[in-house]
């Protein structure tokens, strides 16, 4: 069995999207995958083999800082379910630094803030210009946050 067929069984059995982790073993890791590191999810940028077992680097998922671990091969982790949705932009609430967003259903989301940084300038300035955007919600252990914006195709996002 290969190491992803390993990790594709590993993933069916601990049942995946079914919680905000599940659990895998060390040794099933893999650079830009995603794991638990003290208590943080991330996205693993390193994954290096010691005598020990795993020394992995991480970045965190929503603060972009750097989490480092070292672990013994044959010990399970939580990896975090993590997901990536669209929703239109629906307004920017610039005084509460809120978006006002909607999902292909209709359902509203207004508790994502308007990032900092490139990402929140473009969201404001191509809302008022008018663009009709979508907007990358990335979510995982119940904190999400934007990723990314783009102009609306023609009859949704």
């Amino acid at each position: 069995m290969s190491d992803n067929d390993e990790f594709e069984n590993l993933v069916a059995q601990t049942g995946e999207g079914q919680g905000a982790t599940y659990s895998v073993l060390v040794s099933a890791l893999r650079k830009n995958g995603h794991v638990v590191i003290d208590g943080r999810p991330c996205r693993l940028l390193q994954v290096s083999t010691t005598t020990e077992g795993r020394d992995l680097v991480g970045e965190d998922l929503f603060t972009d800082q750097e989490i480092e671990a070292s672990l013994p091969s044959d010990a399970h982790v939580d990896v975090p379910t993590v997901s990536r949705k669209d929703y239109q932009l629906v307004n920017v609430e610039v005084d509460e630094g809120m978006l006002n967003l909607h999902d292909n259903e209709g359902t509203p989301r207004d508790d994502i803030p308007v990032p900092n940084g490139a990402l929140g300038d473009q969201i404001k300035a191509d809302f008022a210009d008018g663009k009709d955007l979508a907007v990358t919600i990335l979510s995982a252990m119940g904190e999400s946050r934007p990723i990314s914006v783009r102009e609306a195709t023609t009859g949704g996002f």
